[in-house]
């Protein structure tokens, strides 16, 4: 494999929106002395960690906004998850995001923004909880929110490991009420009633703009850069053909992938349509764990080659598959010499190893017998 030089590029809040859309979280829960703790969370893996430490975490700093990182190991190995935690801090982002938003700049979007509508609604009724307001007064305040708490809980149980009814008790002795149960789940239906509003309507914006890859904005260019960074993915295929001539084939593609269900993402998939003017409106698959866009026009994948370097992905991962990816768009079978042909299919199989099935029980001394067959069989040597 080549080595290839981290590019770094200058945050911006659509960029962090963008980011937060992919790998973010917004959750909030009690002290004991009955304090709300609000956190704004971005994840990232073991080999992705340099963008929290040296990209985003110093940016934040220059906005005012204090962010610290913290190691976690569990099941799915180690990450690292930056989290902006006061409440004034919290308050910051949030108001940056929103203004974001009001100038269709950046959004999130689907479930990424309930969870932070939520959040909003959580802080905004605990201040109004501070304000000279009876007993009685502060325990109908709090009683939705709990409910609201559990709600997520439950939504998100895979992800946080936890019994949500049994959190729901605790949190109720610790604010000193009880029956919260059903108190928020009206809220709950009408947030995410906002939340597909606001969805619908902002990629709906976008698509009348006329803008796209080859025409748009800085700012809306950082925030789809933010989506890719978290989200997205460069592939190459080697397929090795027993009846054709050539008989190798390179496909490249770009796929957006969800841990979620297919409807979770919906509104990004189709502003990826939209904006990488994808005319086949590809629609997302499911594979019984993702759900995943995938773009293969080589019209279109040759768009975003002339619009990554415009934006500088910044996750090692990403940086390698794009040069790979764009040594092979409009130049499938015309590689200069028997060494770059096999330095591809080599960073093209290495690519692939975790991601395609079709490489997926392939060892990585395996790549010279793949490579020395097809030299072989085209009897060249290597």
């Amino acid at each position: 494999m080549q080595t290839q030089t981290i590019q770094t590029t200058e945050m911006s809040w659509p960029r962090f929106i963008g980011l937060l859309q992919t790998d973010g979280s917004f959750i909030f829960f009690w002290e004991a002395d009955k304090t709300l703790k609000p956190k704004v969370i971005l994840t990232a893996g073991l080999k992705n960690q340099y963008m929290l430490s040296n990209v985003v975490k110093p940016w934040l700093q220059t906005q005012g906004i204090l962010s610290q990182i913290q190691k976690k190991t569990g099941e799915s190995g180690i990450t690292y998850n930056l989290s902006v935690e006061r409440q004034d801090q919290v308050l910051k982002v949030i108001d940056k995001i929103d203004q974001c938003s009001a100038k269709q700049l950046a959004q999130l979007l689907d479930e990424k923004l309930t969870d932070y509508l939520v959040l909003k609604h959580v802080l905004k009724r605990t201040k109004e909880k501070k304000t000279g307001k009876t007993k009685d007064e502060r325990v109908a305040i709090f009683k939705p929110l709990v409910d609201l708490k559990t709600i997520l809980l439950e939504k998100n149980k895979a992800k946080n490991h936890q019994d949500s009814e049994k959190k729901r008790a605790e949190t109720e002795k610790k604010l000193e009420i009880s029956d919260t149960k059903g108190c928020g789940a009206a809220l709950y239906i009408d947030l995410v009633a906002q939340s597909k509003q606001l969805s619908s309507q902002f990629v709906k914006k976008f698509g009348e703009t006329g803008e796209n890859c080859t025409s748009y904005s800085i700012e809306l260019g950082q925030y789809v850069a933010g989506i890719i960074d978290g989200d997205g993915s460069f592939q190459v295929n080697f397929i090795i053909h027993e009846d054709k001539r050539p008989n190798y084939e390179f496909k490249p593609a770009f796929t957006l992938t969800d841990g979620g269900l297919a409807t979770e993402k919906h509104s990004i998939f189709e502003l990826f349509n939209r904006f990488f003017g994808n005319s086949t409106k590809v629609q997302p698959v499911q594979d019984g764990k993702n759900s995943r866009l995938t773009i293969n026009s080589e019209k279109v994948l040759s768009q975003m080659v002339q619009f990554i370097p415009k934006v500088q992905l910044v996750l090692v991962k990403n940086i390698t598959r794009f040069t790979t990816m764009k040594q092979v768009v409009g130049n499938k079978s015309k590689l200069g010499t028997d060494q770059e042909f096999a330095l591809l299919v080599s960073e093209s199989i290495e690519m692939n190893f975790a991601d395609s099935e079709q490489y997926r029980n392939y060892k990585r001394q395996d790549r010279d017998a793949i490579i020395n067959k097809y030299f072989e069989d085209s009897r060249k040597t290597f």
